[in-house]
């Protein structure tokens, strides 16, 4: 549907003043339209990048609260290495379980090395 309408509009992205044929439009031309939605793919590629980080860096909330903790969730929560956790398990500082091939450890054995 063709439109006789002229309505003065201001570019979302450079900000200059132009005419439109409709009152949808907003941007003053192709080159300020693409330009905005590479900015906006560009923001959602970081803010998933981020989401993302956050998730591997941070420990799990509820997984904390648990009374038998991985080896991961150790680590992350006392912020050690996998291979400090082990010296503490052999000089007894600590007491691993295992059931079957996992490696568990309560929680009250954390508290207890403190």
């Amino acid at each position: 549907m063709s439109s006789n309408i002229l309505v003065k509009r201001i570019c979302e992205e450079c900000g200059a003043v132009f005419l439109a044929k409709t009152t949808m439009t907003r941007f003053c031309g192709m080159r300020c339209n693409r330009k905005n939605y590479k900015g906006r793919v560009r923001q959602r590629k970081v803010e998933a990048s981020d989401n993302e980080t956050a998730k591997k860096i941070a420990p799990k909330k509820a997984t904390l609260q648990q009374e038998f903790l991985t080896i991961k969730d150790v680590c992350l929560l006392l912020n050690i290495s996998r291979t400090t956790l082990w010296r503490l398990a052999k000089e007894k500082k600590i007491k691993v379980n295992k059931i079957g091939d996992r490696s568990i450890i309560r929680r009250k054995e954390i508290d207890n090395l403190f």
